[in-house]
């Protein structure tokens, strides 16, 4: 993911770039080809919603790749909508490139990628109490196995799995990209442990999210669903008051939960429950 979620190199990239490709990619990282349509940079990456992070229409010519043709367009004036998978028209695409001697971009974006993964170990590494919630992000990465499935909700949770969670080999991530609609990350891994039961399935959901469809934990007991749930608990909705602070001035209206012992919640339902606060025995705790 990228941007307001991830790396704040993105949207100065994404920014500066003169021509964009706007792939239908959802949830997956950006990626980028040094390559040029007519000598110019491109970039694929999701459909990003932040659009104060894009380019002024105007100041970049886009290309955007999309499995519905209803939302060519949809946050960016295009020059050529490219109906199709992602996949196969990156493919198709890839031979008509040329190749770009001048790596100044691409070596750009690399460098502040560095940096920012500089400072996500340092916050992932953070011993301050009371413990931040990307410490447990960061040790729960080091956890998952290759083939793992990691649903996560919407919120501040949604940044700090973002940051902090690599996909990598056959690894599987759900979020609602779309609605950012809370309360999906536990059903999402109900699902998937029910379909795969053999692999890892994660939740990584916030307190806000797991209140709000809590009795699904009698659905994880009564089927037996191997399902680990790791819950960041602030006794608040996180993002929604950001974003009062940011856009409205600070109100803080009604975004502050009733706080909930969720390990004796767990225990009520039959499963196991553990409290982390120590930063230092997180990754304990986690295994």
């Amino acid at each position: 993911m990228s941007g307001g979620r991830a790396s704040p190199s993105a949207p100065t990239s994404r920014k500066q770039a003169p021509i964009r490709i706007s792939a239908a990619t959802r949830a997956s990282p950006v990626q980028r080809h040094q390559c040029s349509l007519g000598g110019e940079d491109q970039e694929q990456h999701r459909s990003f919603p932040y659009i104060e992070y894009y380019p002024k229409p105007g100041q970049a010519r886009a290309v955007q790749i999309e499995l519905d043709p209803q939302r060519i367009g949809l946050r960016y004036p295009v020059e050529a909508g490219l109906v199709g998978d992602t996949t196969k028209v990156i493919d198709a695409l890839l031979p008509r490139l040329t190749y770009r001697e001048d790596r100044s971009f691409l070596e750009q974006a690399q460098a502040g990628m560095r940096g920012w993964n500089v400072l996500m170990e340092e916050r992932g590494t953070c011993r301050d109490m009371p413990m931040k919630p990307q410490v447990v992000a960061h040790e729960l990465n080091a956890l998952l196995r290759d083939d793992a499935i990691v649903a996560t909700d919407s919120g501040t949770i949604t940044t700090w799995a973002a940051r902090h969670l690599m996909m990598r080999g056959d690894m599987k991530f759900s979020c609602s990209g779309n609605l950012a609609t809370m309360a999906c990350g536990l059903p999402y891994a109900i699902a998937a442990a029910t379909a795969y039961p053999d692999r890892q399935v994660i939740c990584f959901i916030g307190d806000g999210g797991l209140t709000m469809l809590m009795g699904e934990l009698a659905t994880c007991m009564k089927y037996g669903l191997d399902v680990k749930i790791i819950v960041i608990k602030n006794n608040a909705l996180g993002q929604i008051k950001w974003e009062q602070m940011v856009f409205l001035g600070n109100p803080e209206y009604v975004c502050d939960l009733q706080p909930i012992d969720f390990t004796t919640v767990a225990k009520g339902f039959g499963m196991k429950g553990f409290v982390i606060e120590d930063p230092a025995r997180c990754a304990e705790t986690l295994r």
